[in-house]
């Protein structure tokens, strides 16, 4: 069900003085993320982690998930589009 407003709803709603109480349920979550927020050990930028990986033929640590004896050994494809067809 979507429910659409107007400008007038929502000066009628605050002319009102309009009071709505949340669910148990929904205050507690909301307690939570809060209580969660305002922990002090919360970091509110990502942590990234580097990652090391190994290339197993060599045992050579590399920064990245790139085995370099594969792009070293690399041939381009040609590709004939006479005989292609």
């Amino acid at each position: 069900m979507v429910y659409k407003y107007n400008i007038d709803d929502f000066i009628r709603i605050s002319n009102n003085n309009y009071q709505f109480e949340l669910n148990n349920n929904i205050i507690n979550n909301i307690k939570y993320i809060v209580d969660k927020i305002n922990d002090p050990k919360y970091t509110r930028l990502p942590q990234f982690k580097k990652k090391i990986y190994y290339n197993n033929s060599k045992n050579k640590r590399h920064k990245n998930n790139v085995d370099l004896d594969i792009l070293r050994n690399y041939k381009k494809t040609i590709i004939d589009h006479n005989k292609a067809l």
